[in-house]
């Protein structure tokens, strides 16, 4: 069964970077909305998830009931996503899920 999730997870490692590469920066950035996260801060939101998932990964290794705690508003926020470099973004979400995939 894990190695179904693996193989669906190394599936997105090859097919999502080239999708994201497809879409145009002033789409990536639009926001319906202030308050509403632009397709960049959802991709940066995926890292960020990467970041809690791959901690989670290696302290359950080590204790018995890890405390992870995430704001997913402030990590957006303190991170920049917005202005961030895309292709870094790109970069940044494939190695954390290689990551993730190799542990």
């Amino acid at each position: 069964m894990i190695n179904d999730y693996i193989q669906s997870l190394e599936h997105y490692l090859r097919l999502f970077p080239e999708i994201l590469k497809s879409i145009s920066i002033e789409d990536l950035e639009h926001k319906v909305a202030p308050d509403k996260w632009s397709k960049k801060e959802i991709l940066g939101h995926l890292i960020d998830s990467a970041i809690n998932n791959l901690s989670r990964f290696i302290n359950a290794q080590y204790q018995n009931n890890p405390i992870i705690l995430y704001n997913q508003v402030e990590w957006c926020k303190g991170n920049f996503y917005q202005i961030a470099d895309y292709n870094h973004l790109i970069t940044l979400w494939e190695s954390l899920n290689r990551q993730l995939v190799f542990i």
